[in-house]
């Protein structure tokens, strides 16, 4: 039973409750209508709840929005800030470039003064010239009447002299005599042919010149000299050829547009190093390989000791080039530029070398080292165009073209992409790498990486290759030495005759004949020398004899020995040298073999991801072991264009890597340069196009790859590469790519020849690339790889003929029956006996 109190509660509540309805209800409410009220207050919350809950929404998207305006500001920000550092950059190199500009102009000033000084002086020769003349007028007329007057007076009659060159042999004159003789012959076979420079060469490869009075005999190396002296007319003749084939075009930069630009190309091709020249005012591709005039060529590295050696008498011609003239008698300036690798850059420039203190060629600072150490607003200050000085910040010798200055040195553009694109690669495989050891310790992978990239037996290889490289070149070099000196001791013993006679004086200006062979011979001892001590010749027994005459007379029967024994000794060392060279290949070959297997089975244990990354470029042609781990030009031109392709089939966390992203962004950067900067001229809209992606492409390199290395190439792209498009307009107009195809092509014409000479083999190949030239000046594209014979020329006139006619005869067939069956007697009659004379010619020539 509950308590008693609890009844007495709820009687209480009942009570109240009646009062509360009673009340109620006097004042006319019931409890109906306080329902409705209760129910209206809710409807009310409810809507009230609702606008509260928009509300609270609404303030989160405006929170949403207010974020995102943040993160914009602060990238905007610091677009501000990189646009800030680019304009500081950009104030200081026009500051700079104004006081350059005053430096130019003042240098441009001193250079007027110099002209108008050399004006004077030649008004001054010209006059002294025409007094001359006039004095040879003169004693020309006094020598004619002294003829007559001699004539009258003598007793006895005159016999006439004989007029015209000497017609002794070539290999009996003198030095001087020798070249007194080849400057006639080009001076002859000018007049004769002008700048059919075809038919002179053809003259040369007979060696008979019946114009001059005799038989003129030229040695193989003359004849190549006698090339290299006639080189530079190449240059007229292609001009004037382009000229008059309508396929002249100026220079679209107005400073620069009544000029002819002429680019020298010089690189390193298997054994051979080339010197060329192309011509950039010909319509057309310029870099081409049509356009390119091989002009020089030896055996050997391109350094600069054998560059000043063998290209010093073409180097003189080049700088000598300041004017051509047309066919048409138009003067053209001159404007030359420097082609190549940085390698040949520095040697032509006189560098000490790529690694030394001061390796630019531009300016007159060093190498930062890495991208993280690149300072925006750092000027540097460039090498002086004028004078060229020696022995300062690391140029030891002179310039081998002289009268190119640094500022025409085009940038290596093949050579930098190359660079910096396969840096970005190497970074793209080692994240690849890691990926595939993610699940390795830290040790096996450091481990596998260094098996692909440090290995030991590739290293090995390698460097055995690269001995067994220099080995051949030292034996190159030593026999190209024994060969100079046969040569040399046979034109010396043609010139002295017959030294068996007791008695023969020694006619040589310079000295004693044993003592110009005073040559340390290889492997020989001391007994095989020939020698000569300063008083008397004890080896060849020449003796001094009247102190008034200075003759030397030679006691010649153990001189003729010792030159015969001498002659055998270096005929014997040639041929062993020869042995060894062979053997040498043999081995490198052998070496090359091993190394493409080593490479082959480090490849068959790469991981999943990495095997997938080579098929992909294996599907856009490229195969890096077929290139010993090395990437090409064309292969990193593949690579940029289709770096989305690439990383496609590749898992999404590996493609999501900093390291992927960064570098695939870079590589579509510099595809962007690429297509930008082709082989055009730039405007100026596509000029600062290029700054900015130049500049985006170093911020980018600093930011993401600070420890990469950055080195020469990349040094001169990223702080030369705007001075050079500011003044030019232009960056891959001429590179290095014409002379690299050009290897290929030179190594295949020489193949293609059955001649055993070496000198005669590449002297044929110039004559046959300056014939493409020609043929290239004139059409739009030629086929011709070897020049026509004459029955081969007439061969195809008359197949010319024989397709024109059938032509006119489908042309007759199309025509009514009537007239048909005229026109096709007509034909028999008359085109078809032609055209079997035709074939019966062919045929007797076959058979001949």
């Amino acid at each position: 039973m509950p308590p008693k109190n609890s009844k007495i509660r709820t009687k209480r509540k009942e009570a109240a409750k009646s009062r509360w309805a009673n009340q109620y209800r006097d004042e006319g409410i019931s409890d109906s209508a306080d329902s409705e009220t209760e129910e209206i207050d809710i409807e009310t919350l409810k809507t009230e709840y609702e606008d509260i809950k928009k509300q609270l929404k609404e303030r989160e998207n405006q929170e949403e929005e207010l974020n995102k305006l943040k993160g914009q500001s602060v990238q905007h920000k610091q677009k501000i800030k990189n646009l800030e550092d680019s304009i500081r950059y950009q104030k200081s190199r026009h500051d700079h470039f104004k006081t350059r500009s005053e430096e130019l102009e003042s240098e441009f000033d001193w250079q007027l003064e110099q002209i108008e000084e050399l004006e004077k002086s030649i008004e001054e020769s010209e006059r002294k010239t025409q007094q001359l003349k006039e004095k040879y007028e003169k004693i020309k007329s006094i020598e004619k009447v002294y003829k007559q007057f001699k004539k009258r007076h003598s007793t006895q009659p005159d016999t006439p002299k004989r007029c015209g060159p000497s017609l002794k042999p070539i290999a009996e004159l003198s030095k001087r005599g020798k070249l007194k003789r080849i400057q006639t012959v080009i001076e002859t076979l000018q007049k004769m042919y002008g700048d059919d420079f075809l038919d002179v060469l053809f003259s040369v490869t007979k060696k008979v010149f019946p114009e001059l009075g005799g038989q003129l005999k030229l040695t193989i190396t003359e004849t190549i000299l006698l090339f290299q002296k006639m080189s530079l007319t190449i240059v007229d003749a292609r001009i004037s050829n382009i000229i008059d084939s309508n396929r002249f075009r100026k220079i679209p930069v107005p400073e620069y547009e009544c000029e002819v630009w002429i680019g020298i190309l010089l690189d390193k091709g298997k054994e051979e190093t080339k010197l060329a020249l192309n011509i950039l005012n010909k319509d057309g591709p310029i870099n081409s390989v049509e356009n390119i005039t091989l002009i020089g060529c030896y055996t050997g590295p391109e350094n600069y000791n054998w560059l000043s050696n063998c290209f010093k008498e073409v180097a003189e011609e080049i700088d000598n080039l300041n004017f051509v003239t047309a066919s048409n008698g138009t003067m053209y300036p001159v404007r030359k530029f420097f082609i190549g690798d940085y390698k040949c850059m520095s040697c032509v420039f006189g560098l000490a070398g790529t690694k030394c203190k001061y390796p630019c060629i531009y300016c007159t600072e060093g190498f930062e080292g890495k991208y993280g150490l690149v300072e925006f607003e750092k000027v540097s200050d460039l090498r002086p165009d004028h004078p060229f000085t020696d022995e300062d910040f690391s140029k030891t010798n002179s310039s081998l073209f002289k009268s190119i200055p640094p500022s025409q040195y085009n940038l290596p553009f093949l050579h930098i992409f190359l660079r910096i694109g396969t840096d970005m690669v190497n970074q793209l495989k080692k994240a690849i790498w890691r990926y595939d050891g993610k699940f390795l310790t830290e040790n096996v992978i450091n481990t596998k990486i260094s098996e692909y990239y440090d290995n030991k037996d590739l290293t090995k290889i390698s460097t055995n290759l690269s001995q067994v490289d220099e080995e051949i070149e030292d034996n190159q070099h030593k026999q190209a030495r024994m060969h100079s000196i046969i040569s040399d001791l046979e034109k010396r013993t043609r010139k002295f005759g017959d030294l068996t006679a007791v008695g023969d004086v020694c006619n040589n200006p310079d000295g004693c004949l044993a003592h110009d062979l005073e040559l340390v011979l290889p492997r020989r001892s001391t007994q095989d020398w020939i020698q000569c001590s300063g008083k008397g010749c004890q080896t060849c027994e020449c003796l001094r004899q009247g102190r008034k005459k200075k003759q030397e007379v030679i006691q010649p029967r153990s001189l003729n020995k010792k030159l015969t024994r001498f002659e055998q000794l270096l005929k014997e060392d040639f041929r062993i040298f020869d042995n060894k060279i062979e053997q040498l290949l043999v081995k490198k070959s052998e070496l090359e073999t091993d190394l493409r297997a080593k490479i082959i089975d480090i490849d068959n244990r790469l991981g999943t991801e990495t095997q997938k990354f080579h098929k992909q470029l294996q599907l856009i042609g490229i195969v890096e072991r077929d290139f010993f781990q090395q990437f090409t030009g064309n292969h990193l031109r593949k690579i940029m264009e289709n770096i989305a392709f690439i990383i496609q089939p590749l898992s999404p966390e590996l493609q999501e890597m900093d390291e992927i992203k960064s570098s695939c962004y870079a590589l579509q950067k510099m595809a962007a340069i690429q297509n930008l900067t082709a082989s055009k001229f730039m405007n100026k809209n596509e000029i600062i196009q290029f700054s900015v992606l130049r500049l985006d492409l170093l911020n980018h390199m600093k930011e993401y790859f600070p420890n990469v290395s950055i080195g020469s190439l990349a040094h001169i792209f990223f702080r030369h590469s705007e001075e050079l498009v500011g003044v030019f307009q232009n960056l891959q107009i001429m590179t290095e790519q014409s002379i690299e195809s050009l290897h290929h092509i030179f190594e295949l014409e020489k193949q293609r020849t059955t001649i055993k000479d070496n000198f005669l083999k590449i002297s044929r190949v110039m004559r046959w690339q300056y014939e493409k030239n020609l043929l290239s000046d004139c059409h739009e594209s030629t086929q011709i790889t070897v020049p026509l014979t004459k029955k081969q020329k007439e061969k195809a006139t008359r197949m010319l003929l024989i397709e024109e006619n059938e032509e006119e005869i489908d042309q007759l067939l199309s025509q009514d029956e009537h007239s048909a069956d005229v026109s096709m007697n007509t034909v028999e009659e008359i085109e078809l006996p032609e055209i079997e004379a035709w074939k019966q010619g062919e045929e007797a020539q076959e058979e001949d």
